[in-house]
């Protein structure tokens, strides 16, 4: 497996690192601590399989939204 810092063409694209192809979603993401968000990614198209990381940055926005929504 290979992780990739960034591959994406575009803010809200993801493509094969291998093959090209544009991927629609990770198979899975882990937040790890302080904002870092790791996706794996797994192509459908050629079987290539990679690590992309995601920096999250809270506001407090968003923490007032989620403790409202328990």
């Amino acid at each position: 497996m290979t992780t990739i810092a960034s591959i994406r063409d575009s803010e809200f694209e993801t493509t094969c690192d291998k093959c090209g192809v544009t991927l629609i979603a990770p198979k899975w993401s882990e937040y790890v601590c302080d904002g870092l968000v790791l996706n794996f990614w797994s192509c459908t198209q050629c079987g290539f399989q990679f690590e992309t990381e995601a920096f999250v940055r809270a506001t407090a926005d968003a923490d007032r939204d989620f403790s409202m929504a328990r």
